[in-house]
């Protein structure tokens, strides 16, 4: 994966058996998708703030486009996020991801660099 645009470089893997099913990485360049992943509440206070689209939401919708399939029990959702010097950083879902994808959609595991 080619890094995008932003502070960091975030990025959700799917996985089934430890085999990569479909990746997909933050986009700083595209708005998060509410009318089909639920309203992103800001976390942080004071100014203003444009949800991107989170690694998870653009993995799950790739896998829902090219499986057809929402059935998440047996994949793993593994999230990598790598710092400026490629150094591995905290890469837990964002409290928005965990409210409307992870808890949700009911993943085998959810893994993450920490």
């Amino acid at each position: 994966p080619e890094k995008k645009s932003g502070k960091y470089f975030h990025v959700t893997f799917l996985l089934r058996k430890g085999k990569i099913l479909v990746w997909a990485a933050n986009d700083y360049t595209k708005a998060h998708l509410s009318s089909r992943f639920g309203d992103y509440k800001p976390t942080k206070t004071g100014g203003s703030y444009n949800a991107c689209l989170h690694s998870e939401v653009a993995a799950v919708r790739t896998f829902t486009n090219k499986f057809r399939n929402t059935d998440m029990r047996k994949i793993t959702l593994f999230n990598v996020r790598l710092d400026h010097n490629g150094k591995p950083c905290f890469a837990a879902p964002c409290v928005n991801c965990q409210r409307n994808i992870v808890d949700p959609l009911n993943f085998k595991e959810v893994e993450f660099t920490k």
